[in-house]
């Protein structure tokens, strides 16, 4: 959605990586300078990879809400294994009292301190 200013748009993306990437890299210019309001859910967290995860952090005057759902990380640890940044070790130790912080901590450490 635009109005007639072209003061802000609003875009959704679909379940679809391609779609994802292909909008993230050809859709509207986010690096140009605009304020970026993103909103990411859990429903995609498997299209958040490290590469994108990345770019969107690079991007200036860019927010980022990104909702993952503690109790559901710790309750599927193991499958979401692949997708989120999460080490061997923190999955041994990881229980609904610390899931937020090691999940948090692993993607500032994981996908940011390179």
């Amino acid at each position: 959605m635009t109005n007639k200013n072209n003061y802000y748009r609003m875009l959704n993306f679909s379940k679809s990586n391609a779609l994802f990437t292909m909008l993230l890299t050809n859709g509207p210019d986010m690096k140009s300078g605009a304020a970026n309001l993103l909103f990411l859910d859990q429903n995609g967290v498997d299209q958040i990879t490290e590469a994108i995860f990345r770019s969107i952090v690079a991007m200036p005057k860019t927010d980022l809400i990104f909702f993952i759902s503690s109790s559901v990380v710790n309750r599927f640890k193991t499958k979401l294994r692949k997708y989120v940044p999460i080490t061997d070790d923190d999955i041994k130790k990881m229980n609904i009292n610390n899931v937020h912080r090691l999940l948090a901590n692993a993607y500032r450490s994981g996908y940011l301190s390179a």
